[in-house]
C-alpha cells in the first residue's frame, strides 16, 4: 500500500514505515467453567460506528457456520445476547404507534 509519493516520484509504502499484521487482540485463552463444563469465552468487540444489531446478526450467522466444524458434543452459548436491545426497539415501536390506535 502506497502511503505517499514524494518528490521525484519516490514512493513510501506502508511496509517501509510500519509492521502490519492481522491477529487477535489477545492470544491469552483460559479454559473457564460454564454450567459445570469446560468452556472458552470469546469476546466480540463492536467497532466504533458499527450497528450493534448487524454485528450480533453477523456473529450469530458466523457461529452457526463455524459450529459445523466443532466436535459433536460441544455447544455454543451466548452469555450476553442483544435481546435487551431488540426488546427496547420493539418497545419504542409500540410507544410510537400508540397515538394512532385511539
Amino acid at each position: 500500500m502506497i502511503v505517499k509519493v514524494g518528490e521525484g516520484g519516490r514512493v513510501v509504502r506502508l511496509r517501509d514505515i510500519a509492521r502490519v499484521e492481522l491477529g487477535a487482540q489477545t492470544y491469552n485463552w483460559e479454559v473457564q467453567q460454564f454450567d459445570g463444563a469446560p468452556s472458552i469465552a470469546v469476546a466480540i468487540y463492536q467497532l466504533p460506528g458499527a450497528n450493534s444489531l448487524d454485528v450480533a446478526n453477523q456473529v450469530r450467522a458466523n457461529m452457526k457456520q463455524l459450529a459445523r466444524d466443532f466436535p459433536e458434543d460441544s455447544a455454543t452459548n451466548r452469555v450476553r445476547p442483544t435481546c435487551r436491545r431488540r426488546g427496547s426497539i420493539a418497545e419504542v415501536r409500540e410507544t410510537l404507534s400508540l397515538p394512532w390506535r385511539w
